[in-house]
């Protein structure tokens, strides 16, 4: 598959093999609708700590030329000097972030000017009990090791981890990520020990319902 049209093409196969099977399972399994029953809600927050690379200020995160060149120059310099493929890289990483900082803070999370200075954004997490399932709420998109942790932690299928809810906190990158750098690494405000800190409030939370 070479253009978009093929690749699009493929996609919708794929999505009607998925819903057709979906279709198939539910006609086939015979039930009876229970009453929608919620018994236990819990709220709480998580103080989440910012990684170093963020500004202190608004003003600053509009201001990024001088950063956004600094870390393309290096770039460039490893790859004349044929540098080890990890540290190309990782420097790629680092360009990319730098490129959307002013993305995460203004257009994606809305970091405020006293929570640049604080170093701190407050994450709101709900947990709710419903039918025998309970729901996790986080205001991010997480990757799937915290859902899978948090999984193994309490109840297992019967927990739920639902993404971006109570707002929009960006990626909330693990400490594995940072390593492995991509997309979540480019894109996440979090300090290397946050999603930690988040996935152990989020428990708590859970082992109350």
């Amino acid at each position: 598959m070479t253009t978009y049209a093929a690749c699009d093409r493929e996609a919708f196969r794929i999505g009607n093999e998925i819903a057709r099977a979906f279709l198939e399972v539910w006609n086939s399994t015979p039930g009876v609708w229970e009453d929608i029953k919620l018994t236990v809600t819990r709220a709480g927050k998580a103080e989440l700590p910012m990684r170093d690379s963020m500004p202190h200020s608004l003003e600053a995160s509009r201001n990024r030329e001088e950063q956004i060149k600094a870390s393309a120059k290096n770039l460039d310099k490893a790859l004349e000097n044929a540098a080890p493929p990890a540290l190309i890289k990782r420097l790629i990483d680092e360009k990319m972030h730098q490129s959307c900082i002013s993305t995460i803070i203004n257009s994606w999370v809305g970091i405020t000017d006293s929570e640049l200075k604080s170093r701190t954004v407050i994450a709101e997490i709900e947990a709710v009990s419903l039918n025998g399932l309970v729901f996790a709420g986080l205001p991010g998109e997480c990757l799937t090791e915290t859902c899978q942790w948090l999984k193994a932690q309490s109840m297992g299928n019967k927990l739920i981890v639902l993404d971006q809810v109570n707002g929009y906190m960006g990626y909330m990158t693990t400490a594995e990520a940072y390593d492995q750098g991509g997309y979540s690494y480019w894109g996440s405000w979090l300090r290397r020990d946050a999603e930690k800190i988040l996935r152990k409030k989020m428990l708590e939370l859970i082992r109350q319902i």
